[in-house]
């Protein structure tokens, strides 16, 4: 339960104007809008966000055409 009062707390943190929580929020916005394939990743230390890491993926063709002569 501990986790999710610090959740609901921060969340509430966020929409009353907590710069620190609109910052990281916008942040993780911005990376998951300009992903097509692949994940965005938080990192928390001690109920603080520290880090946000982009992992982007490539689908390549199933069927790549021969050159041709």
């Amino acid at each position: 339960m501990n986790s999710e009062r610090r959740s609901t707390s921060e969340a509430r943190q966020a929409e009353a104007g907590d710069p620190d929580a609109q910052q990281w929020a916008q942040v993780v916005q911005q990376h998951v809008q300009s992903l097509r394939f692949g994940s965005v990743h938080v990192v928390v230390h001690d109920g603080r966000v520290v880090s946000v890491e982009r992992i982007e993926k490539f689908r390549l063709p199933t069927h790549i055409p021969t050159p041709t002569p």
